[in-house]
């Protein structure tokens, strides 16, 4: 996530630096944080949530198309394992002749 800085000045006429990190802290010189600040930090934080949705949709598109492929394969085994038990019992056969 981007770092945001926003400059303001306070009644006191004290210039005061905000810092929006990953944590979301300010630098505590001053009493009460500027009407701006929470806009970038809502901004932000909807940036972060919007990328999040995103991200999770396509995990959850990704993860069907691995549990189809998986029960493909599970089907696979299945026969694969079928066909192993008949040849074993056709090796036996051959081999009692």
């Amino acid at each position: 996530m981007a770092k945001a800085c926003l400059k303001t000045t306070f009644s006191r006429q004290i210039s005061v630096d905000f810092r929006l990190t990953n944590c979301y802290h300010i630098v505590p010189y001053a009493e009460e944080p500027p009407s701006e600040y929470w806009q970038i930090l809502a901004e932000q934080r909807r940036q972060a949530l919007a990328e999040t949705l995103k991200e999770n949709e396509e995990l959850y598109t990704e993860l069907a198309g691995v549990k189809k492929h998986v029960n493909e394969l599970e089907s696979k085994v299945k026969d694969l394992e079928y066909f192993a038990m008949m040849y074993t019992l056709a090796s036996k056969d051959d081999s009692q002749l």
